[in-house]
């Protein structure tokens, strides 16, 4: 479900799932992404993970946004700055403090332009 048009990427029907900077849904330590990148907790980062499916039309750094009605995410921007499990497909986690549940279907996220 993925679309280009004037150069803006957007994948439709993707979940939204909901992730926290800990060890035991993160590898390593929780606090370094697969991007490289320390979560700095409490200082409200808007950041989230792909699945590895999406990788290629999107990709560490890039900004998006979500279109998710009806859900606290919706029309907010976010940066890639992680990957989820291999096992997980068409689905951008967003990372959060503490927040500790959320699981939306049927959203969108378009890829920003980089600057």
């Amino acid at each position: 479900n993925v679309s280009c048009t004037d150069s803006v990427w957007s994948v439709s029907k993707v979940h939204v799932t909901v992730y926290n900077p800990v060890a035991s849904q993160t590898s390593n330590n929780g606090l370094i992404t697969s991007c490289g990148d320390t979560i700095k907790v409490g200082q409200g980062l808007k950041w989230a993970a792909i699945s590895p499916d999406l990788y290629g039309v999107l990709d560490c750094g890039d900004n998006v946004i979500i279109i998710c009605h009806d859900t606290r995410y919706h029309l907010k921007v976010f940066k890639i700055t992680d990957k989820t499990n291999k096992r997980i497909k068409n689905t951008i986690d967003i990372l959060e403090d503490t927040i500790s549940d959320g699981k939306f279907v049927d959203c969108r996220i378009i890829k920003l332009p980089k600057k």
